[in-house]
C-alpha cells in the first residue's frame, strides 16, 4: 500500500481539486495530509469533501515542509511514501508504475518534471530540470519524490530545515540504493514561479543553488527565498 502525504500551507484553493485527482488512482493507498496550522483555511476546506477518499488530517507542531512531511511519514501505514505538492496532480497509472520499479529493485526516485501549462519557458524549465536529475539523481518536491517507508525510516527522513530538503532527501536516497526517474505521470502547476516572475524565480533558483552548494546554510537560504 501506499501512503500518499500532502504538506498543505494556505492550499484551499487547491485541495479540492487535488483529492478529485486522487480518485481515479489504481492501486491501494491512503491519503495523509499534514497541515501547517498558520491562517488557514484548508483544512475547513477538506471537510467539506464528499468524495471516497478520507484523508488523515494531521497539524504540524510547527511550521516547515519538511516536519510536516516527517509527521505523515511517521503516521504512515504504506509500505512506500510519495510526498505530493497540493498543486500538482497525477496520472491514473502512477502508483503501478512506481510499484513495478520497486519490484525491479529501486528504493525511491521521483516523476520527471511536467508543467500545467503550454507556454514554451517552461517546456525549457522542465528540459532542463529532468536532464539535471537523470545526470545527477537529485530530485525536487515538484517532481513528486517517492521512496520505501523501511529505507525513509532508516535514513532517518528529512532534515528539519526551512528549505532544500527535498535535495538533501535525494542524496540520502541515492547514497543508500538505486534510485530511478520516471517519465510524465504528474504534472504541477506553474504558480509560484509565475507569482514571482519567470526571469526572476530562474534567477532566484540559481543563486540559491549555487549557495547551497557551498554549504550556505538552509535558514540563510530561506530567508533570501521568501525576501526574494
Amino acid at each position: 500500500m501506499f501512503s500518499i502525504i500532502i504538506p498543505t500551507h494556505n492550499e484551499e484553493e487547491s485541495i479540492y481539486y487535488t483529492l478529485q485527482n486522487l480518485e481515479k488512482l489504481e492501486g491501494e493507498f491512503e491519503v495523509i495530509i499534514v497541515d501547517s496550522n498558520v491562517d488557514s483555511y484548508t483544512k475547513e476546506k477538506i471537510y467539506t469533501y464528499s468524495g471516497n477518499i478520507i484523508p488523515k488530517i494531521f497539524d504540524a507542531t510547527y511550521p516547515g515542509r519538511a516536519n510536516q512531511m516527517n509527521i505523515g511519514a511517521k503516521n504512515a501505514n504504506g509500505k512506500i511514501l510519495l510526498f505530493l505538492h497540493a498543486d500538482t496532480t497525477l496520472e491514473k497509472n502512477a502508483l503501478n508504475a512506481i510499484s513495478k520499479k520497486i519490484l525491479e529493485g529501486y528504493i525511491g526516485g521521483a516523476f520527471t518534471l511536467h508543467f500545467q501549462t503550454s507556454k514554451i519557458i517552461y517546456s525549457f524549465i522542465s528540459f532542463y530540470s529532468n536532464c539535471r536529475a537523470k545526470l545527477f539523481h537529485i530530485y525536487h518536491g515538484d517532481q513528486t519524490q517517492f521512496i520505501k517507508k523501511e529505507v525513509f525510516d532508516k535514513i532517518g527522513g528529512f532534515p528539519d530545515i526551512p528549505l532544500m530538503e527535498d535535495v538533501v532527501l535525494s542524496k540520502k536516497m541515492k547514497a543508500f540504493g538505486p534510485v530511478v526517474q520516471i517519465s510524465s505521470l504528474s504534472t504541477t502547476s506553474p504558480r509560484r514561479i509565475e507569482s514571482y516572475g519567470i526571469i526572476k524565480s530562474i534567477f532566484r533558483y540559481f543563486y540559491i543553488k549555487i549557495l547551497f552548494f557551498f554549504h550556505t546554510s538552509p535558514e540563510k537560504l530561506a530567508k533570501i527565498y521568501n525576501r526574494a
